[in-house]
């Protein structure tokens, strides 16, 4: 992967998080294809669960430096016995919280596919064609590991071709063009007209 390429995806992946709400971001996910067929590699891997999941483990971590705090502070102990609390029962505490987010976390989270193309033309519809058919082929694997929730497109500021970005609304994919502050979701051929083509 070029330097360019490089600084294009870690681009998408702080959008990924500050916009659609990822808590995490993978480089470069592998995903098993059908039986005898290559493993796809996937841009950016997304990761979306209940934010009440992750203020649980947040939680849970910081009850967990507090009472190792308490345990190393003769003084704060002695404050915290007062209100009969004991590092141990924060620590007990803590954990709990900690495995309860963990189990939230798994039983919510969805991933996004997420597919960086930074080209020196307008996405085509053949790209859109190749990553559909990837994406397929992994949902109707059953034994893939994990399974896209979504899949989203993301190009560079030449956009895409007009039946590339009709292709990809039937199929399910949504399509964002990088303008000069973020990125905009592609809706209509207005929003594509600096690399729309029939």
């Amino acid at each position: 992967m070029s330097r360019s390429g490089t600084s294009f995806r870690a681009e998408c992946a702080a959008w990924l998080k500050e916009h659609i709400g990822c808590q995490a971001v993978e480089f470069n996910v592998s995903v098993a294809g059908t039986r005898g067929r290559p493993a796809h590699s996937v841009d950016l891997r997304g990761e979306r669960y209940g934010r009440r999941w992750q203020r649980s483990k947040s939680g849970g971590l910081t009850l967990f430096l507090t009472a190792v705090a308490l345990q190393n502070v003769p003084p704060l102990f002695a404050l915290a016995a007062e209100f009969s609390i004991t590092p141990n029962r924060l620590l007990v505490l803590s954990l709990l919280l900690i495995a309860l987010g963990h189990i939230g976390r798994i039983r919510t989270r969805e991933y996004i596919w997420v597919q960086c193309k930074e080209l020196a033309r307008p996405v085509q519809r053949t790209d859109v064609e190749t990553l559909d058919a990837a994406v397929g082929e992994v949902r109707n694997n059953e034994t893939a590991k994990w399974k896209p929730a979504a899949v989203m497109l993301l190009t560079g500021a030449h956009g895409f071709e007009i039946n590339a970005l009709e292709l990809a609304r039937s199929v399910g994919i949504r399509c964002f063009r990088r303008t000069s502050a973020s990125f905009e979701e592609a809706l209509s051929n207005r929003a594509n007209r600096n690399g729309a083509h029939r």
